[in-house]
């Protein structure tokens, strides 16, 4: 009897050894914060943290990102956390200003927005390689309904360098009061109600009193915020709430996730 219960035993034990390591190896290593990791699963739809001694200080996270020297966070109840490099919670870290410094050799880029001599109808676009000193005409765009013409920056000029490159998007003001955005070389031109591009990476856009962010999310948000690190609050016409990442996916809070 008693040499059955040590077979069942072991038995157990070596089966429950290989089911960790099976659920262990589910997981892969996805960023590191200090001498801690973080690992998701193959989907990226859970992340845990471990430390040095390999413990599990948080697990089931929906979300981790870098913020300042640390990271944010969602649990699985979509609670947003900030965490420290030591992994202690903290208020809120500053955001990290961006390096503007330019390291080594890199070309550099000046984009002039202006009257085409040889076609008054259109605006010409030229771009100056500063490593080749060559200039060439990128694109041209008709006048027809356009008030005015510029870069996001709100100038007819745009420069930078390989190590701090800017988004080339035109802003088009139409006669009609809307606010086109326009990608270089596509003729396409997207118009909206307002748009607010003081985040040039992270343009917020509107039609008929909905909110999204240009080529990142549909136009379908009663309230959107503005991104802190990775994430932006959101609220849906249904009254549903969440977070949006900077990929576009959505974290709904649990109190409002409707039935499908």
């Amino acid at each position: 009897m008693l040499k059955q219960f040590i077979k069942t035993s072991v038995i157990t034990v070596g089966l429950l050894f290989i089911f960790a390591c099976f659920a262990e190896e589910e997981y892969e290593y996805h960023i590191r914060i200090g001498k801690n990791k973080v690992y998701t699963n193959a989907t990226e739809t859970t992340f845990k943290i471990v430390n040095e001694k390999k413990n599990v200080i948080y697990n089931d996270l929906k979300f981790v990102g870098y913020a300042g020297d640390g990271l944010q966070i969602l649990d699985k109840d979509n609670t947003l956390i900030y965490l420290n490099k030591n992994l202690k919670i903290i208020k809120r870290p500053q955001p990290q200003s961006q390096n503007r410094e330019v390291c080594g050799t890199v070309n550099s880029y000046s984009y002039v927005i202006s009257d085409s001599l040889l076609n008054p109808l259109s605006y010409k676009i030229k771009l100056k390689e500063e490593w080749t000193n060559e200039t060439k005409v990128v694109d041209t765009i008709p006048k027809a309904n356009i008030k005015n013409i510029t870069f996001l920056n709100g100038k007819k000029t745009l420069w930078f360098n390989d190590n701090s490159p800017e988004p080339t998007t035109l802003l088009i003001e139409s006669k009609n009061n809307k606010i086109g955005l326009k990608e270089l070389q596509n003729k396409r031109v997207d118009y909206f109600d307002t748009v607010d591009s003081s985040d040039p990476f992270y343009i917020k856009v509107s039609n008929n009193n909905l909110w999204g962010y240009y080529k990142l999310t549909k136009i379908k948000y009663k309230k959107l915020g503005a991104f802190e690190h990775n994430l932006v609050r959101f609220e849906l016409p249904d009254g549903t709430t969440g977070y949006l990442d900077w990929q576009g996916k959505e974290y709904l809070n649990p109190i409002d996730k409707k039935d499908d």
